[in-house]
């Protein structure tokens, strides 16, 4: 093999290589955009719900501490859900990671 060969193929591996960062780095990038979305979305949902029930609905007290209580609750099971939508959003994005196979 010539040096020019050589100095094409190795052109060639640098080319497919950056564009296959590129491509992981555009896939992460949604990744992160729809995790974002997804998350904010339910979570300011809930916590307006939380906050209309409390002021619209006049409660004071133990009725007030129950409902920020129970929107907690909420808000936690939501994120368990959220959790789990992100890793399967994940893995279908990004295909199996070394946290997904232990």
């Amino acid at each position: 093999m010539s040096i020019r060969e050589r100095g094409s193929t190795v052109a060639r591996h640098a080319v497919a290589r950056a564009a296959a960062y590129l491509r992981e780095f555009v896939l992460i990038a949604t990744y992160a955009v729809i995790c974002i979305a997804l998350s904010l979305s339910v979570l300011i949902a809930t916590g307006t719900a939380i906050y209309w029930s409390i002021t619209t609905l006049g409660l004071q007290g133990q009725l007030r501490t129950a409902t920020v209580v129970g929107g907690s609750v909420v808000v936690l099971v939501e994120f368990a859900m959220l959790h789990r939508v992100s890793q399967t959003l994940g893995y279908l994005l990004l295909g199996p990671t070394r946290e997904m196979k232990v």
